[in-house]
């Protein structure tokens, strides 16, 4: 009955070894058929499907020290049975499939490559549960399912020629053979259907070699590089395409032996596999696969970029195409005359599967939407904010809207420690990977709460949760490109690169450390930014705002680099914008020396690029300084105002 107490099953990614495994709670209402929402003391609005009803208890006398057993969330077979409480009395009784997931048994799918099933689902049937080895798979509910995938996959490996089977008995004696694990994934496709993936690995981390470093190292490109690509396709008006590879790990070719298990379930008595391509989880299979993607794109024609070894380059006479890659995914840009050759060429190497670039698509977990009538690219991440708020157990917070209350004093070390040092660890960093890929406008806060990664305290969990409040009232915010901006600095070209950085003097007051951040611009939309603390005390406003400037510098110095690999070469220098004049006229001419001869020399690197040309500093007053929000707190007013200044929306 409503208000009946009750214990709520706490996630165990949630909790540490000791914690508390339920949370006491009341029951308010359900949704569906199978989901309880209840409140906690704190008035926490909850939902679950975890639940256990006590009514037999009397409210005000609770008996202490009494264990709370919760069922099994997924595994379910028609032998295992419930405890219940009912009316004071212990039944026991079988739960049928429909009490257990909520829904009528009747599965609706449908199979794509003869093997992977796709499950259609609704918000109120739950995700099921990951088993951990093959006899867990085969047990489970969807154990029809996962003998599918992994039929599929064991196929993939036989078409692949990813090892010859032999008789143990012909391995050499010093030799060491491999075990492996099934790995299973359901992935949530954008349709919301579900997606069975299973994939057999080696355990590399059971190899005894002596590869190096060198032997395992496989670069990726830097996603700036990839935001620099999509603002120049929107400001040319350039076509787009997007791939993954199938299969990506097995195309590379192993140069030495490696012996294997046959994958569990699929054993063959005195058989063992001698590995002739990369297997997934070996220390080396991701260089393998790189050096063996390059091979096939150095023979459609590209070179890698210097500037960025992770993006591939093609100019021919009708134009240029530029690829850019990040393991197996790929991402590029290309005249329409291009695409098909493009196209073609790759399909003779690997087998890939295309994404229409034509509707929103992902790449790296970014939703790219593109208006080609109205000459504009976003980028965002609702469906990992989503993700995050969910993991954290955050669906149902109140929104605000800013990422930190301004005077909020995070400094202030007497907060009780946080319980789970592990959990603040994974909430900072996803939060980093939104504040580095779409949402500059987190990169403040973000960057701070990750000093107290290693001691956090109940004051910084509170604050990081607040960023995900934040994000849910912005989760369709994003940075945008166009290809006519409206805000541009006077005078300036919107297809060259130009930039921000600013300085919060001594604001730790821990340390009196400042926070330096900058923001480059191409298409009217960020593509480069960064908030950071800065390694040493600076002595004044004009010290701190010099270093921030240094920073900038330094990535400038490297995006006109990549701009000019890419497009075209730059005739004038990348012009960065500071509110601090003082900074600005000692970065042109050694002016203030009393003040300024205990700067580090390396600083005045800014000089050299000034006098090369190959950058230029100018001042602008601070109301058109779109950077502030990358070094302190700020009004919501502020806080809006520096993100529409940058291009996000």
């Amino acid at each position: 009955m409503f208000g009946s107490k009750c214990y709520i099953k706490i996630p165990d990614e949630n909790r540490s070894k000791l914690d508390d495994k339920a949370r006491e709670c009341r029951l308010i209402s359900f949704e569906g058929d199978s989901i309880y929402v209840v409140v906690d003391p704190s008035r926490k609005k909850l939902r679950s499907r975890n639940v256990i009803f006590t009514e037999d208890q009397s409210n005000r006398n609770d008996k202490e020290g009494s264990s709370i057993e919760f069922p099994s969330q997924v595994t379910e077979t028609s032998d295992e049975k419930d405890t219940l409480t009912e009316n004071q009395e212990d039944t026991s009784r079988r739960r049928t499939r429909s009490e257990v997931w909520g829904t009528d048994p009747t599965r609706r799918s449908e199979r794509i490559s003869n093997k992977i099933l796709i499950t259609k689902t609704t918000s109120d049937v739950p995700a099921p549960q990951l088993p951990k080895a093959y006899e867990d798979a085969m047990e489970s509910p969807e154990g029809q399912q996962w003998k599918d995938a992994m039929d599929y996959e064991l196929t993939k490996l036989e078409e692949m020629n990813t090892w010859s089977e032999i008789d143990e008995s012909d391995v050499p004696p010093e030799a060491q053979i491999l075990p492996g694990m099934w790995v299973h994934l359901i992935k949530t496709l954008e349709s919301k259907e579900h997606k069975f993936r299973s994939r057999w690995v080696v355990r590399g981390d059971k190899q005894k070699t002596n590869l190096s470093l060198s032997d395992t190292f496989a670069p990726v490109s830097r996603i700036t590089s990839l935001r620099i690509l999509l603002a120049l396709a929107t400001l040319k008006d350039m076509r787009i395409f997007a791939w993954d590879v199938d299969s990506a790990y097995l195309h590379g070719k192993i140069d030495h032996d490696i012996y294997v298990r046959l994958p569990d379930g699929y054993e063959k008595p005195g058989k063992v596999g001698k590995l002739n391509k990369a297997l997934y989880s070996l220390p080396e299979a991701a260089r393998v696969w790189r050096e063996d993607l390059e091979e096939k794109l150095k023979s459609l024609g590209f070179a890698p970029l210097k500037s960025d070894c992770g993006v591939f380059i093609s100019k021919t006479t009708s134009g240029f195409t530029a690829i850019d890659t990040h393991v197996d995914d790929a991402i590029g840009i290309c005249s329409s005359e291009e695409e098909s050759r493009i196209k073609c060429g790759i399909q003779k190497f690997y087998k890939i599967k295309e994404k229409n670039t034509a509707h929103p698509f992902k790449v790296l977990g970014i939703l790219v939407t593109r208006d080609t009538q109205q000459g504009t690219l976003k980028l965002s991440q609702a469906d990992y904010i989503d993700e995050l708020l969910q993991r954290f157990d955050m669906t149902d917070c109140n929104p605000v809207l800013t990422p930190i209350d301004k005077g909020t004093h995070l400094q202030d070390r007497k907060s009780a420690n946080y319980e789970s040092m592990r959990t603040y660890q994974a909430l900072i960093g996803s939060l980093t990977y939104a504040a580095t890929s779409t949402r500059p406008d987190i990169g403040y806060i973000t960057q701070f709460l990750s000093q107290a990664n290693k001691d956090p305290r109940q004051r910084d969990w509170d604050a990081a949760k607040r960023v995900l409040r934040y994000l849910k009232g912005t989760r369709g915010v994003g940075i945008v490109y166009r290809r006519d901006p409206d805000e541009v600095p006077t005078g300036r070209d919107h297809a060259v690169p130009w930039g921000y950085c600013d300085a919060n003097y001594a604001e730790d007051a821990r340390d009196r450390r400042s926070t330096s951040g900058y923001a480059f611009m191409l298409a009217g939309g960020p593509i480069s930014w960064k908030s950071k603390k800065q390694p040493s005390v600076s002595l004044s406003t004009t010290e701190a705002e010099y270093y921030a400037l240094g920073i900038a510098c330094q990535e400038a110095a490297w995006i006109r680099h990549v701009y000019q690999e890419i497009f075209k070469p730059l005739n004038c220098p990348v012009l960065i914008y500071s509110d601090n004049a003082g900074a600005v006229a000692l970065s042109e001419n050694p002016v203030f020396h009393n003040r300024s001869k205990h700067i580090d020399i390396r600083w005045h690197y800014i000089r050299d690029l000034i006098r090369s040309k190959i950058i230029r500093s100018s001042h602008i007053p601070g109301i058109n300084n779109g950077t502030d929000f990358l070094t302190k707190a700020l009004s919501r007013a502020e806080h809006e105002h520096c993100a529409k200044f940058i291009g996000m929306e």
